[in-house]
């Protein structure tokens, strides 16, 4: 039982072992929309800040990006850059830090995709 439990918890800690930039390698999902940064920024962050994480409080940090902004929700786990290219507004969520073992409920990533496809 003790091996089962400490392979558990090693399995839920995965994410925290990921740093930032290995979490820009690995995009979970891309968008486009037509609104503009500031539209698409104002409509993402409440929804984005009235979930939870863990039990914790999500709270929406904006970082500057060039051509756009970067979304920082879970610090240093999950991101968002939008940005605009070609007249186009890009979207782009990092969320894999997030993932959970598949025996355990992970809805995170849905939630996230969820909000941002609300938005477009």
């Amino acid at each position: 039982m003790k091996k089962i439990m400490l392979a558990a918890v090693s399995l839920a800690l995965v994410g925290c072992g990921m740093t930032p930039r290995e979490i820009k390698n690995h995009p979970t999902k891309t968008f486009e929309s037509n609104k503009t940064q500031s539209e698409f920024v104002t409509c993402l962050v409440p929804r984005f800040d009235e979930r939870t994480f863990n039990g914790m409080p999500i709270n929406s940090v904006t970082k500057p990006l060039s051509g756009g902004v970067e979304l920082s929700t879970i610090p240093s786990i999950e991101f968002t850059d939008i940005t605009t290219k070609n007249g186009k507004l890009n979207i782009i969520y990092y969320g894999e830090a997030t993932k959970r073992p598949p025996f355990m409920k992970y809805t995170r990533i849905n939630e996230a995709t969820e909000d941002i496809e609300s938005c477009l």
